[in-house]
Order: C-alpha cells, then sequence, then structure tokens
C-alpha cells in the first residue's frame, strides 16, 4: 500500500509540473491582470433555435483589458501560438500572394506598396500611397475584424500594426485602405474601415487610445530599413521562419529603422491644417495623427 501511495503521489506531482508548466513558461512573456470578478453573458439561442458557443458568449478579454472590466492577461496565449504560425495572402486581381508574417507586417506592406505599383492599381511612383503605422506609448493597440483574432467580433490587441492608404488623385473618389491582416473587404473604403476596424466612438482608457503615423510610401521606399532583429527572441532564435528575401536596406546604407517608425506617442501628434499634406511628403516620419484626425487628413485638397 505504501508503495502504492509514493507512486500516486509522484504522479500527481509530476501531473502538476505537466499542467503548471505552461503557465510558469507564459510568465515570462505576459504580465497577469489582477483579478477582478468576472462576468459573463448567458446562453443565447442562435437563429437557428441552437444554444451559441459558450466561448464566443463571453466578453472580449482584449476589452476587458482596455475598460479595466475583467481578469485577463494583456496578451493572451493564442497571440503568441499565431505568431509562431505563418499565414498565406490571398489573391486580390492582379496582385499576387504574398508571404505573410504576422511578426512582419512592416515588411508585407512594404512589398503590398511596391505590387500595387507595379500592376496598376497604384501610381508607378506610389505618389497615391501611404504607409500607416498605428501604435501608441504603452504598444497595445485594439483593432476590430482582424484575421489574427478568434473572436467574431475580430478585436485583438496589438502591439503595433501596418496598413496602406490610398489617395487616389481622381476627384471624388475616397480614400482606400489596404490591411492585409483584415477580414474587411480588400481594400476597404477608409470611412467604412475606421468605423469598423478603429471605432473611434468606442471608449476606451487612455492607455490603448490609437495613433497614426502617417509616411508618403515613396519616401518609405527610400528610407525603410529593417535587418530583422524584432523577428528573434532573447536568445537570437528566430520566432518564425524568416522570409526567403534578404533584408530591407535604405538608400542611406540604413540596416534597421523599424523604431523611428513604430514608436508612437501622444505628443507626437500634430495639427491637420493646409501644409499637412505637403509636411508627409517632405518628411521621413511623416506626420502622426490620432484616430479623430485621421480621415479628416485623407479628406483634405492637395494645395
Amino acid at each position: 500500500m505504501e508503495k502504492k501511495r509514493r507512486k500516486l503521489q509522484s504522479y500527481n506531482r509530476l501531473h502538476f509540473y505537466q499542467t503548471t508548466g505552461v503557465a510558469l513558461i507564459l510568465s515570462k512573456y505576459f504580465t497577469p491582470v489582477p483579478a477582478r470578478p468576472t462576468t459573463r453573458e448567458p446562453d443565447r439561442p442562435s437563429p437557428k433555435g441552437k444554444v451559441a458557443d459558450k466561448k464566443a458568449a463571453q466578453p472580449s478579454p482584449l476589452l476587458c483589458i482596455a475598460l479595466g472590466q475583467e481578469n485577463a492577461t494583456q496578451v493572451t496565449a493564442r497571440r503568441l501560438a499565431l505568431m509562431l504560425k505563418q499565414r498565406a495572402f490571398r489573391k486580390l486581381g492582379e496582385v499576387a500572394s504574398y508571404y505573410l508574417m504576422l511578426v512582419a507586417q512592416e515588411e508585407n506592406v512594404y512589398l503590398l506598396c511596391k505590387k500595387l505599383c507595379t500592376s496598376g492599381l497604384a501610381d508607378a511612383d506610389g505618389s497615391d500611397l501611404y504607409v500607416v503605422f498605428i501604435s501608441n506609448e504603452k504598444k497595445q493597440v485594439p483593432l476590430w475584424h482582424q484575421k489574427a483574432s478568434h473572436r467574431a467580433d475580430g478585436v485583438i490587441l496589438w502591439d503595433y500594426h501596418v496598413i496602406c492608404v490610398q489617395r487616389k488623385k481622381e476627384s471624388g473618389s475616397s480614400p482606400l485602405v489596404w490591411d492585409l491582416d483584415s477580414s474587411l473587404p480588400f481594400p476597404s473604403s477608409l470611412a467604412s474601415y475606421v468605423s469598423a476596424t478603429i471605432r473611434p466612438s468606442f471608449q476606451l482608457f487612455a492607455d490603448f487610445q490609437r495613433f497614426f503615423r502617417v509616411v508618403h510610401a515613396p519616401i518609405f521606399f527610400r528610407s525603410f530599413a529593417s535587418d530583422r532583429r524584432h523577428m528573434k527572441d532573447s536568445l537570437g532564435k528566430w520566432i518564425a521562419k524568416p522570409p526567403a528575401y534578404g533584408p530591407i536596406v535604405a538608400e542611406d546604407g540604413a540596416v534597421h529603422n523599424l523604431n523611428e517608425y513604430n514608436e508612437i506617442i501622444a505628443a507626437d501628434v500634430s495639427t491637420v491644417g493646409t501644409d499637412s499634406l505637403n509636411a508627409v511628403c517632405r518628411q521621413k516620419l511623416g506626420i502622426v495623427v490620432n484616430e479623430t484626425q485621421l480621415e479628416e487628413f485623407f479628406s483634405m485638397d492637395a494645395s
């Protein structure tokens, strides 16, 4: 009996280590939010009369963080798993398929802009394209309708996100958003994208406000550089297999300046005025606007 008892104790101890080991490992990467009383929505019937999925009925943990309503982690284990996966970009007309990585958004958008130029969907020199970095001081920006999310509403918390906005020169044409990670129509009008993805009317804590660095694509082509150091872990190993093509090097020889683009603070926000478009076309890092200024900027007439 004593032998069986010790064997059972050993098994229980091993089971404890196995089940808690993941939490111990993840604790190195994620900062837990202090526990609060949690609430959940009751199961509700679907249109077909079936009980809705219990997981889908729960409030989004990412929104719980932003609103301070519920216990959650700032970044979930699911996000880490997604970052370790590779995804492919669907075809759209003449825009060919791309090899996408969640940890290389800036390179994906760089190549997308290049392809839009060569395929005739944008000006050959990219003068109607703008690369937009979305982030804030805390590196935590909630966006909706993102493919990386497992939520029905597609909400996810990015450290930073990169999109392309096309401002066509034809009179009366609406700006378009090319977001490779969005589940919305590709491309979408800027107005519908802001309404569905940014949701400016949604009340968030100040730490989760979104700021937008708008960079003119021709300048971005010449100035951006990345040696992909952010795609490696603390031991220097690749988080995911890097793209087959070489790193992007700037015309001036710079090998890495991603941090200059994705580090955005509230103090960087500019006043949108008559010279804003000209400023974007002159400055390497463009200008920074807040979520209520984004549409205003792209609706301005070129002077």
